[in-house]
């Protein structure tokens, strides 16, 4: 009941079943709810997703990055000399 705005549990027991009976007159076919989610996976996999989260986007990284050293092609840092 915490955070709720049910004010008491006969209230919000009364709430769920209602939802409860909502829910079960209204659910989908298992058949259908499996090709929607073959269908999601198939997708997913084209993308080269996982869980819903997009793939990272790659940088390509200068030396200098990796190394914290300045590099010719570094730009905005001491470069060294020719």
């Amino acid at each position: 009941m915490g955070n709720s705005d049910h004010p008491n549990h006969t209230v919000l027991a009364r709430r769920l079943h209602a939802y409860l009976r909502w829910r079960n007159t209204n659910a989908r076919h298992p058949d259908i709810l499996a090709a929607q989610r073959r269908e999601r996976a198939r997708i997913r996999s084209e993308r080269g997703q996982r869980w819903g989260r997009p793939p990272p986007q790659s940088r390509m990284i200068t030396p200098g990055e990796v190394c914290g050293h300045p590099t010719r092609d570094s730009p905005g840092r001491d470069t060294y000399p020719p």
